[in-house]
């Protein structure tokens, strides 16, 4: 059996047939180094972009990028960097003890590793990793792809409302919240440029379901996790470990790569799993500047001015970026010249230390109920955890700090509110719930009021209700994995019987509507294109009814994919004749035929055609798929499962010119009536080329086969579990 030496001797260790480690640790912070130096010997690249990214510096390694320089300005503006000495101070002992173990293990496996060619060819040197890594890279955790699109939603809100929507055509795209969002102050108000491009993420997902010990047929509680990220590269973004302890205890699940914490496992005696939960954590405020001050009540304060010099690769000389900082957040503008500004804030980021100090200490509670609590304290992460236990308990809650005014994401006039007086929502509004009645909990980026902004198309979680309620026997663990697997998209199966009196009678047309009713959990290969016309028809008509009500607005929103998503529910209430005043059914032909015969142009067109990827490569990071096949760095094209709006949810967007397939880059089955995890990575736990496991377990995230990640293999033959 191989041996790692750590700082308190051996650490005996083998790997799974796709490279992950198990080990085994005399102590949690043993394990933390262990888990570190793995994680810098298979991901040190993974990790160097992730701190270069949070610090603003992409543009650095990639050059002058739409979506690059719109990252940067957008991290920099927040200052995800700015003070992370300061939360480092305020971590408290044991949970900096065990983050510093963490850092000297990375360190440890980086120097063993060597500097990675990708590091050696974008000039990027080795730096030692430290807690202010940790916390920047949390923070990274916490924006990309989750905070990011409900700040790209906020902020296009702030900017249709400046170019001078109307409350009814708001109304169309956010529903009832339009009553509140206070179009005055927030009218010609200046948005720049760089807003619009910056990352908003490429497409939600995550899904997180158990099941209470009374409807599992184990006769314990059963969770199944999945987070939807990136998927289709090399290496994945996630990373699966099994620690198990002297005495018997044990954590194991998956990883992120520059954190010390296991964000989808178990340990014997609990188990979690997280979406996102979409949050109304990010303030839209208008700001009155004047000569470098804000004006808040009768009083004016200063801001502070920050410069930052910002460095292009191929670019001979820096640019310098001014930021004017508020006790609310980043100006967007120039505070000197003065005028009504907007400001954007992420609510709670100041208090990454409090979210160290929570979670750090998962992997010691015992029951659903302490997991609930120790979610409840944090304050920068906005998720919703789903929880189960051994003793038969399953819980859910939402994290994250929420404004107690309803309408706080919409533009509001700052110098009417004191930062000191815009209070949280009590916390008895926090969505929460223990041993609910149904006797099973379903999440998926749903909407929890008064909790959520801008919450994704309900088809998902809908649809896991509706699986985990419809037997009426005990479920059992592979139950699960065809509930996660399940294809069929709710979507079209509600909106196509309404649409077929106004489709063409075309024989495309009829197949459509004969698809839509009777798909069923699995999608025959022939029903792609089937798939591919519905959403794309989908989306043609969606830009038809926003052109004829928002004009020249429609455009750029159906590119902001934060908005995008978070708008949905709304539009399609209208393209489902279910808000009169906006769609009626006679309006509804005329759109519908427009955007029929757009589609039919469209599809005419090389594919593939977003939201929908029915085929793709997984690539290698550094070659992007463009080696030579025989060197077998990227995989062949493999068929997709799942549509944008499936339980299994692939979707493609185009983010700044590039392609972004997100989809659940893992499963963890999660059974408390035994101590075996069952769980599935594409792609493998090395990013170097044929390194450990590298480019492996497509196949089987494809198909749904899963293996067990547990300690068996790190114990000697005949010796028991304990």
């Amino acid at each position: 059996m191989p041996i790692l030496t750590g700082p308190k001797g051996a650490i005996p260790f083998t790997r799974d047939r796709w490279g992950y480690p198990r080990l085994r640790a005399r102590d949690r912070e043993e394990a933390a180094w262990a888990m570190g130096y793995f994680h810098a010997l298979d991901r040190q690249v993974q990790v160097q972009v992730i701190t270069l990214a949070g610090r603003g510096r992409l543009m650095e390694l990639l050059g002058d990028e739409p979506i690059v320089r719109g990252s940067d300005r957008t991290l920099r503006g927040l200052g995800l960097s700015l003070d992370l000495e300061a939360q480092v101070a305020k971590i408290e002992p044991g949970a900096r003890s065990y983050g510093q173990s963490y850092c000297a293990g990375f360190n440890a496996g980086a120097r063993v590793g060597g500097r990675r060619a990708l590091l050696r060819v974008l000039g990027m040197p080795p730096t030692p990793y430290g807690l202010e890594d940790m916390v920047l890279v949390y923070r990274m955790l916490a924006w990309f792809g989750l905070n990011s699109l409900t700040q790209a939603a906020a902020e296009a809100v702030g900017q249709l409302v400046s170019a001078g929507v109307t409350r009814e055509q708001l109304a169309l795209l956010i529903g009832d919240d339009a009553a509140g969002v206070d179009l005055e102050s927030g009218r010609d108000v200046p948005w720049p440029d760089y807003v619009r491009a910056a990352f908003g993420g490429g497409g939600g997902g995550s899904n997180a379901f158990a099941v209470a010990a009374a409807r599992s047929r184990t006769g314990a509680p059963l969770l199944m996790g999945e987070f939807h990220m990136e998927v289709g590269r090399f290496p994945p973004i996630a990373y699966a470990l099994h620690v198990e302890y002297e005495g018997g205890e044990y954590e194991h699940g998956v990883s992120i790569p520059g954190l010390p914490t296991i964000v989808s496992g178990r340990t014997r005696h609990v188990g979690w799993s997280y979406t996102f939960g979409h949050a109304r954590n990010i303030d839209v405020w208008i700001e009155r500047c004047k000569d470098g001050e804000v004006q808040v009540g009768d009083e004016r304060r200063p801001l502070k001015r920050r410069r930052e010099r910002v460095a292009i690769r191929r670019q001979k000389d820096p640019e310098e970026w001014t930021f004017w900082d508020s006790a609310r957040g980043t100006i967007h503008g120039d505070a000197q010249a003065g005028g009504d500004l907007p400001c954007v804030s992420w609510r709670g980021m100041r208090e990454t230390y409090v979210d160290m100090n929570a979670l750090m200490h998962v992997t010691e509670a015992r029951s659903v109920a302490e997991l609930i609590e120790l979610h409840q304290r944090v304050r920068c992460l906005a998720i919703a955890g789903t929880f189960v236990d051994r003793d038969g308990h399953i819980g859910y809650v939402q994290t994250g700090r929420v404004a107690a005014d309803p309408a706080s994401w919409g533009p509001r006039p700052g110098w009417s509110t004191s930062p000191a007086d815009d209070p949280d929502l009590d916390e008895d509004a926090r969505p929460r719930a223990l041993d609910p009645e149904e006797g099973f909990i379903a999440s998926a980026n749903e909407a929890r009021a008064p909790w959520s902004a801008f919450a994704e198309p309900p088809h998902r979680v809908e649809r896991l209700r509706e699986l985990l309620a419809e037997r009426d026997e005990p479920l059992a663990p592979d139950d699960l994995v065809r509930i996660s697997y399940d294809e069929r998209d709710r979507m079209a199966a509600w909106l196509l019987p309404i649409w077929a009196p106004h489709l063409p009678d075309a024989p495309e047309a009829r197949a459509l509507v004969t698809w839509a009713r009777r798909q069923g959990w699995r999608r025959a290969r022939s029903e792609g294109a089937l798939l591919e016309r519905f959403h794309v028809l989908h989306r043609e008509l969606t830009r038809a009814l926003l052109e004829a009500r928002l004009g020249e607005h429609a455009a750029w929103i159906l590119e902001n994919h934060g908005l995008l998503l978070g708008i949905q529910s709304e539009v399609d209430r209208a393209l489902a004749l279910e808000r009169p005043a906006l769609l009626e059914p006679a309006g509804l032909g005329p759109l519908l035929q427009r955007a029929w015969e757009a589609t039919t142009r469209r599809l005419a067109r090389p594919g593939p055609h977003p939201p929908v990827q029915l085929k793709a490569r997984f690539a290698n990071l550094l070659t992007q798929g463009k080696e030579p096949a025989f060197l077998k760095m990227s995989s062949a094209a493999v068929e997709l499962p799942g549509g944008p709006v499936s339980v299994f949810q692939m979707r493609l967007s185009v983010v700044g010119g590039r392609d972004f397939i997100s989809g659940p880059a893992f499963h963890v089955l999660i059974d408390m009536a035994s101590d075996t995890t069952r769980y599935n990575i594409a792609g493998g736990a090395s990013e170097r080329w044929r390194g450990p496991g590298y480019g492996s377990a497509v196949e089987e995230w494809r198909v749904g086969e899963l293996i067990t990640l547990d300690g068996s293999s790190l114990r000697p033959q005949g010796e028991p579990a304990a």
